[in-house]
C-alpha cells in the first residue's frame, strides 16, 4: 500500500515534533542570551522588592518593641530604596536599548 507523500509515519511525525520542539528551545535560549540585560534588571528589581518590605517592617517592629529608631536609619533605607529603584529602571532602559531589533514580518 502506497502512502501519500505528504503523510508521515509515526516515527517521522515524532522526529518532526522533536525537531520543532528543539527549534523552539533554541529560539528561547537565543532570546534569553540576547537579552542578558534583562537578567540584571530582574536582579535589581528583586533587590528592590526585598529592600522595600525590610525598610517598612523594621520601623514597625521598632515601634512595637518600644525601641527608638534613629532618623538616619530611616533616611538610609529610603535612599537605598530610591537608589535601587533608579538602578532597576536604568537597567531596564539599557536592556531595551541594547536589545536586537525583532525581524519584520509580512
Amino acid at each position: 500500500m502506497r502512502r501519500h507523500p505528504d503523510r508521515l509515519d509515526g516515527q517521522q511525525a515524532m522526529n518532526r515534533t522533536n525537531n520543532e520542539r528543539n527549534l523552539g528551545m533554541k529560539q528561547t535560549i537565543n532570546r534569553i542570551s540576547n537579552r542578558v540585560g534583562d537578567w540584571f534588571a530582574t536582579l535589581f528589581a528583586l533587590t528592590a522588592l526585598l529592600l522595600v518590605p525590610h525598610a517598612i517592617i523594621r520601623p514597625i517592629i521598632g515601634i512595637g518593641l518600644h525601641h527608638w529608631i534613629p532618623i538616619q536609619w530611616l533616611a538610609l533605607h529610603a535612599m537605598l530604596i530610591i537608589l535601587t529603584l533608579c538602578v532597576a529602571l536604568a537597567a531596564y532602559i539599557i536592556a531595551d536599548r541594547t536589545a536586537p531589533e525583532p525581524p519584520e514580518t509580512y
